[in-house]
């Protein structure tokens, strides 16, 4: 992840954010039955102190990258877009999907779509932030 957090940091942001989601899927998809494993053992160990350790170095890592994607997002909404993009990962992990570029699509778009939303709700939707990126029948 950090390899693509540097690689991706001379990148237009929606692009960067690809490279990192793309990234996040593959390291995440590599190994399915530990992920899914240690996910589970996750839940019934005592490792929360770990567990918010990790979370706190990877938001730090995204932070730079969201923040020029939303301006004014803070930790919060940087914790938010790492939860969706995990979570996404996962739940399709459960169900089957092999991964590939559709779900990094789809896992790109859920963090767009709440980071848009975000600055919406804080009135800091400048076309070239919250709009930049143009999905499939979505109006200009």
């Amino acid at each position: 992840m950090k390899d693509a957090m540097d690689r991706s940091a001379r990148l237009p942001p929606e692009t960067a954010l690809r490279a990192v989601v793309h990234a996040a899927m593959v390291h995440q998809i590599e190994r399915p039955a530990l992920a899914h494993a240690v996910e589970h053992l996750s839940q019934h160990l005592s490792l929360g102190r770990e567990t918010a350790v990790l979370t706190r170095e990877m938001a730090a890592s995204v932070q730079p990258l969201v923040t020029r994607i939303a301006p004014g997002a803070g930790p919060a909404e940087t914790r938010d877009t790492v939860a969706i993009v995990k979570g996404l990962i996962s739940a399709a992990m459960q169900n089957g999907d092999p991964g590939g570029p559709a779900l990094a699509e789809r896992a790109t778009r859920a963090a767009l779509g709440y980071l848009r939303q975000f600055c919406a709700d804080a009135g800091n939707n400048s076309p070239s932030r919250a709009n930049s990126v143009q999905f499939p029948g979505q109006s200009v």
